[in-house]
């Protein structure tokens, strides 16, 4: 076959009427498929565009046709169908060398050719260590999708997508890529999903959620003591009994703790003192089994937990919300702080530092409980300053939600990448809307329409929108619905 033949086999249509630089309408000889990629060449150009809509039309049949007549027209368009048009609206992103909108629109009557594999490959495949293989694109399985991961950890990155929809099995496909990479990656894991995802056959280091209180702020114990936010005199009391059980290191933690309220109760004259210090004592006493598993005065700081060039996992199975954002405030904190001296210790020389020697990935699952619009939490103002600092100290947030309108939009908004998959109700179409600067009318529009384990990328990390197939992690099977009825079958009663 020789290449004209092939390129008559690729011509979807002409443009017609008026064009834009970056947009247009081509008339096509048969339906075009919404997500498709387009070649268009005109005057010294060669550009790349993407079908955001597609329509089809009769010129003689339409809404405004007596009923009577439908079926008329109908029987005689089964036999000469010339009057029905298909009609493609396009985004043209760019020239295929370097991806720049050009300066002038496609004149009328420009062809228009379905992309070729050998172009996308261009586009979507580009080579170097920072390129990572997420999947392939939907319209075209043969051409591979890759994603700069220099780019999430820059400029972050956000994960979108109804509950099953496969956000955690892209969460695994990025960790295990940067783990190839010898980078370190921190998963909190909220439902356990992550015990098994390895690299390279190589087990993730699994950490508790055990803290030394002594190395806790006063406002992140009181969230783990169950002290709700605001609370002031309740506050106080924690305030002044942590203060000094820190200064008495050769006695448990929360014996002292314990017995500095049981005092500030006795001597203080003002009832709701001591009502507040009986309510802190009241949270202590109902808990204390639990805390025993969750504060230990001779665990190490996380920041030495942490293994590097490695994916670890904090566990947060089994903890309730409160203590959850105290545990996720603190290591957000402790990681931005070791990573600015790391930074600062390679400016200023002679300095060894030992610590998180290089970038950090993070990836934070059920992100709309805790970098929530409506709670005041303590894990949000962390990751404001992480979306907000970390780039210049290697310190990258990944945000994972199945509710984005219940994040924080200051957030949001500063996050460079996005991965959304099927996404239903049009107040969550909205706020990704408001938020990303990526994420065109015609994008939002094609959520609702995407399968499992599909998925819109956009922003930094890749060249130019992409509609993606991802890669399935075989190894991440936590996450994967339990199957109920084979389960009950399987099972023999006793």
């Amino acid at each position: 076959m020789n290449m004209k033949k092939r390129s008559n086999d690729r011509l979807l249509g002409y443009v017609i009427g008026e064009s834009k630089p970056h947009e247009g309408v081509f008339l096509a000889i048969k339906p075009p498929l919404l997500g498709e990629y387009i070649e268009l060449r005109y005057d010294k150009y060669h550009v790349i565009g993407l079908v955001q809509s597609s329509i089809s039309g009769s010129i003689i049949l339409d809404e405004k046709m007596p009923a009577s007549d439908i079926g008329k027209i109908i029987d005689l368009l089964k036999i000469d169908n010339r009057s029905i048009y298909y009609k493609g609206y396009f985004r043209i992103l760019g020239e295929v060398e370097n991806l720049r909108i050009p300066p002038m629109p496609p004149p009328p009557g420009t062809e228009v050719y379905k992309a070729d594999s050998e172009t996308l490959s261009r586009v979507f495949s580009p080579e170097g260590s920072q390129w990572c293989r997420i999947g392939t694109l939907i319209r075209n399985p043969d051409v591979e999708v890759r994603i700069d991961l220099n780019k999430i950890v820059q400029r972050h990155l956000a994960i979108i997508a109804m509950t099953g929809m496969g956000k955690s099995n892209l969460v695994a496909l990025l960790s295990k890529e940067i783990g190839r990479r010898r980078g370190t990656v921190i998963i909190f894991d909220y439902h356990g999903e992550y015990r098994e995802l390895k690299v390279d056959n190589e087990a993730p280091n699994i950490i508790e959620p055990k803290i030394n209180p002594r190395n806790l702020t006063w406002s992140e114990l009181s969230r783990i003591l169950g002290v709700r936010a605001g609370a002031k005199n309740q506050e106080l009391i924690v305030r002044i009994c942590k203060s000094r059980a820190d200064e008495t290191k050769e006695r448990s933690f929360l014996d002292v703790f314990t017995q500095c309220i049981k005092t500030e109760a006795l001597k203080t004259s003002r009832s709701e003192m001591r009502d507040a210090a009986q309510a802190v004592l009241d949270l202590v006493e109902a808990n204390r089994f639990f805390f025993k598993n969750l504060l230990d005065d001779n665990v190490k700081d996380v920041i030495e937990q942490i293994v590097l060039s490695k994916i670890n996992i904090v566990d947060l199975t089994g903890l309730t919300f409160a203590q959850i954002d105290a545990i996720v405030s603190h290591w957000l904190h402790k990681i931005l702080e070791e990573r600015k001296k790391a930074v600062w210790a390679v400016k200023s020389s002679g300095i060894n530092y030992k610590g998180l020697v290089h970038p950090v990935m993070i990836f934070l699952e059920e992100a709309h409980i805790y970098l929530s619009t409506n709670r005041d939490t303590l894990s949000r103002y962390r990751a404001e300053l992480i979306v907000r600092e970390g780039r210049k100290f290697g310190v990258g947030l990944g945000v994972v939600s199945q509710r984005p309108r219940g994040l924080d939009p200051d957030i949001m908004s500063q996050i460079g990448s996005w991965a959304i998959m099927r996404i239903i109700q049009p107040e969550d179409q909205m706020f990704i809307s408001r938020v990303s600067e990526y994420m065109t009318e015609e994008l939002v529009s094609q959520l609702p329409s995407l399968n499992i384990g599909e998925a819109i990328i956009v922003g930094q990390w890749t060249r130019v929108p992409a509609i993606v197939r991802i890669d399935h992690v075989t190894e991440k099977i936590s996450g994967v619905d339990i199957d109920p009825v084979a389960e009950w079958l399987s099972k023999t009663l006793r």
